[in-house]
């Protein structure tokens, strides 16, 4: 519970509307000058500055980051015809404030070459409505998203095979510039799925939306190597003695949508062989990231050992962040409170337990919970949302909902749905209960 607060305690500090985001050290930075110049790093750094943001409740302190993207995409918009020849916007590893968004000097391509950096920053957006269902606010950041999508699909190469590669692209920080990098298409599908939900909703870009389905049916599939992990690279280069600390790969899994136990279930497999392989330790922000993607493996209990050593391995007697480098990023624990909290909305985990739920995306920015000998007795969404919502569970809960009515109700406390409709999910041993939402 410390560690939790504690976590929403430094984001509540840092990051405020009106204010500049949280950046590497935070606001508790001492110097002029520091390391990475205290800047914005947009592979990782900044967006898991944010990930808790939205499944704590303090959608007030994501609004510095979305004022922050907004900031980047007119100086973005020329990075991205001058550099790739693309329309919408674009930013590479690290911008500022004042607008920077190139590449940076450095030749070293492997971790200064991140062209999909400011589409991942741009999945935020959707995030955040997906958390509020606030419709104004996709109303105003639609054209910032959709920029981002269209950028995302034009660096797309278009192979005589019909397939369509991210060529360059590269692994962040890790491994070869590639024709077509596993991190780069799972950034890509994220910020183009968005894309064409955003248009749904609103009603609107119905011909962009059909050039971003077309992206998403011809982007090069995920592929499994020998060993049975989730390639790294258009090629089978994977080392299964690799303890690299990014797992950009696995960005599908977390904090993307596109690999799930229960709807990609031989693509989750193989993201477990990756992290067996990639083991338990690592820095502290590393330690925190894969704790999530443990948990959305619905691995809680391995989750609970990265916990446990990111609490003694990575984490300093204040409780920040012990990565390689001394003062290097205090803030990127907040990973790790991640992984303690629902990390999306439509992830449910009981504290300390091997099963996870599941709940369908859209149930609004709060979700109540209450847990009791690790058994699940009340679930409420705080914030209810027309549309169909489902709830996932496994076979130790299924025995404790079956002895009961189930009843779901909205904020009135009028039932939606009495003896709520249940069934069997396909052969994997876990059951739904599905309810639709009254608005």
């Amino acid at each position: 519970t410390l560690y939790y607060q504690f976590g929403r305690y430094l984001l509540i500090a840092s990051s405020r509307p009106g204010n500049l985001p949280a950046n590497l050290q935070g606001m508790w930075h001492n110097n002029v000058d520091g390391p990475w110049r205290v800047d914005y790093h947009n592979n990782i750094n900044l967006q898991m500055n944010y990930w808790p943001a939205l499944c704590t409740n303090l959608a007030e302190c994501a609004e510095p980051l979305t004022d922050f993207i907004r900031l980047l995409e007119k100086p973005g918009e020329r990075t991205a015809k001058a550099y790739w020849g693309a329309r919408g916007w674009a930013a590479g590893i690290s911008a500022n404030i004042f607008g920077f968004t190139a590449p940076l000097e450095g030749a070293d391509m492997s971790w200064n070459y991140n062209p999909m950096a400011a589409s991942w920053l741009a999945t935020h957006l959707w995030d955040y409505y997906d958390y509020t269902r606030d419709r104004h606010f996709l109303e105003s950041y639609y054209d910032i998203l959709k920029g981002s999508a269209d950028f995302a699909s034009d660096y797309l190469w278009h192979r005589a095979d019909g397939v369509y590669t991210a060529a360059p692209s590269t692994s962040p920080e890790h491994g070869p510039v590639d024709q077509g990098a596993t991190f780069a298409h799972a950034v890509i599908r994220e910020v183009l799925t968005d894309a064409v939900e955003a248009s749904r909703v609103l009603g609107k870009g119905e011909k962009d939306r059909r050039q971003w389905e077309d992206a998403l049916k011809h982007i090069a599939p995920y592929k499994i190597g020998r060993y049975g992990q989730l390639m790294e690279w258009s090629t089978d280069i994977d080392d299964p003695k690799d303890e690299h600390r990014h797992v950009n790969h696995l960005f599908g899994l977390h904090p993307g949508h596109t690999i799930s136990p229960v709807t990609t279930p031989e693509l989750a497999k193989a993201a477990r062989v990756v992290l067996e392989h990639r083991g338990d330790g690592a820095t502290g922000w590393s330690m925190g990231w894969k704790l999530n993607q443990w948990a959305r493996l619905h691995d809680g209990n391995h989750a609970y050992k990265l916990y446990g050593n990111l609490l003694k391995n990575g984490t300093l007697d204040n409780l920040w962040d012990s990565p390689a480098i001394p003062d290097r990023r205090q803030l990127r624990r907040h990973g790790g409170r991640d992984g303690d909290a629902a990390p999306e909305p439509h992830e449910i985990h009981p504290p300390a337990a091997g099963l996870a739920r599941r709940l369908g995306r859209g149930v609004g920015e709060r979700i109540g919970r209450a847990w009791q000998l690790h058994r699940l007795h009340q679930l409420e969404a705080g914030q209810a949302c027309q549309g169909d919502h489902t709830l996932w569970f496994g076979r130790a809960m299924r025995g404790a909902l079956w002895r009961r009515p189930t009843e779901v109700q909205d904020a009135q406390g009028r039932a939606l749905h009495r003896g709520a409709r249940r069934r069997e999910a396909e052969s994997r041993g876990r059951s739904q209960i599905i309810w639709r939402g009254q608005g």
